[in-house]
């Protein structure tokens, strides 16, 4: 066989066309679920967000609503001690005892005034008619009345069994007593176990512990 003959003999007789296939993307599984998990995290926030702002007026509100509950309901538990204890009762004593030491002051005029009366011929009318004139009081006089009375005030509790503790500057000194007595222009008191007899006119700064 020639050469020729070889080559022509060499030919493929069938040719086979294969189209041009694009490989297929390779997909990065792991990437893929971290991308998706992000966008279902980022959804939640933002659902969480949107309730949260509904719901944060009611939780105030009823947070409010609970506070001003517990607060009441502390007010009315101070009120029911204090009634339990005697506090009230206590107070009104105090507020008692106020309005008489009160009293002893306000029995006088507020000028420190004393009433003196003078007889004075009338013009016009004849006769003769009493007219009243004020006159300053000194503040010692003012003050021995006030302690004139309000050892009379005392004595009349110490008669019903009550007998309070005072204090009062005796001779310039102040002096805790209790008192028992009057006499005159004398009292008699007790400090500690020592009973003696004092002069008003000796007593001053006098009040009522």
């Amino acid at each position: 066989m020639s050469e020729k003959e070889k080559k022509i003999s060499s030919k493929p007789l069938l040719y086979i066309v294969q189209p041009n296939i694009l490989e297929p993307e390779i997909v990065n599984m792991q990437k893929e679920f971290r991308s998706k998990k992000t966008k279902i995290d980022d959804l939640k926030t933002e659902v969480d967000q949107v309730e949260t702002t509904e719901t944060a007026p009611e939780y105030e509100v009823k947070v409010e609503s609970e506070d001003r509950e517990e607060k009441q309901r502390k007010e009315q538990q101070l009120e029911q001690m204090k009634h339990d204890f005697g506090v009230y009762k206590a107070m009104d004593e105090i507020h008692a005892e106020i309005d008489s030491i009160k009293q002893i002051t306000d029995h006088y005029s507020p000028e420190g005034t004393s009433i003196i009366k003078e007889n004075i011929p009338v013009a016009n009318g004849g006769g003769v008619h009493e007219i009243k004139k004020l006159e300053p009081k000194s503040d010692e006089e003012l003050q021995r009345k006030a302690v004139r009375k309000a050892v009379k005030d005392l004595l009349r509790k110490t008669e019903k069994g009550v007998t309070p503790l005072c204090e009062a500057k005796i001779n310039g000194r102040i002096v805790r007593f209790q008192l028992l007595g009057k006499r005159g222009e004398s009292v008699q008191i007790k400090t500690g176990s020592t009973i003696q007899n004092v002069q008003i006119v000796d007593l001053s700064d006098f009040k009522i512990l």
